[in-house]
């Protein structure tokens, strides 16, 4: 590790970019990867590279910084003496050092971006979590609670995505040894076979939840598959055609209104 502070200077109009990293050598390689693939962060310095090509630009090590904690502070320094936050002086998009505020990325950079990390690109690629990295991120998880928007987002990008096969067996297991656990057993049934009855709140929403929602043939074709050759007591006979006869009146309702 080499933390320091850098500029990258364009040798034909003199503006700059003030920087600083941890690794302060392998800093401009990362930059000139992004400034190759039409990706870096800076819309103003990139197009001055497309402009004025590679050759023009030049890397220089401002100051070595011991501290690593102090490398935020130093940036600061030197970006409010060279001021190259501003266009005339340079390239850097932030007034404030380690801040990415006022970063507004394009859909195009944005998909350039994604897709320059995807596969054998990506510094995951091939990686596996070990188990002790698996139960950091689950403890780091636990009691966070997603927003309606985030949730929103989760649901579409899932939507109409198959699950892989590998990823059916791992739930199915995680939820085979959760059934094996007593406490979990005991939490989430009153008795062997018989569900938690729901709450009328509970209800109420599950309801909410799926009104206006309208099954795709294949969905209908798995229920019916599900359904086939099932015996039902009495009981729930009762319920089911009850249930039915309300959704028939409610829409007989809604379709001759008084």
């Amino acid at each position: 590790m080499n933390p320091g502070v850098y500029i990258i200077v364009n040798k034909i109009n003199g503006k700059k970019y003030v920087g600083s990293s941890f690794n302060i050598n392998s800093r401009w390689k990362d930059h000139l990867s992004m400034l190759r693939k039409g990706v870096h962060h800076s819309p103003h310095f990139q197009n001055a590279y497309n402009i004025d090509g590679e050759k023009e630009f030049e890397f220089i090590i401002m100051e070595p910084v011991e501290d690593p904690n102090k490398l935020v502070f130093a940036e600061q320094i030197w970006l409010d003496y060279y001021k190259s936050y501003l266009p005339e002086n340079g390239y850097n998009i932030c007034k404030t050092a380690g801040s990415v505020l006022g970063i507004s990325r394009s859909k195009d950079t944005r998909i350039k971006m994604s897709l320059v990390k995807r596969g054998e690109n990506n510094p995951m690629y091939g990686k596996k979590p070990s188990e002790e990295s698996r139960i950091k991120i689950s403890l780091a998880n636990k009691g966070k609670v997603n927003s309606e928007e985030t949730r929103r987002k989760i649901r579409e990008a899932k939507l109409g995505k198959p699950r892989p096969l590998e990823l059916k067996n791992r739930l199915s297991e995680i939820s085979k040894n959760l059934w094996k656990d007593p406490e979990y057993r005991d939490k989430n049934h009153t008795c062997k076979g018989q569900s938690v009855p729901c709450s009328s709140e509970k209800k109420r929403k599950i309801s909410l939840a799926n009104q206006g929602k309208v099954r795709s043939v294949g969905c209908k074709q798995k229920l019916r598959e599900i359904m086939l050759g099932k015996k039902f007591s009495a009981e729930t006979k009762d319920k089911m055609r009850k249930s039915q006869k309300s959704r028939r009146d409610l829409e007989r309702g809604a379709a001759c209104p008084n």
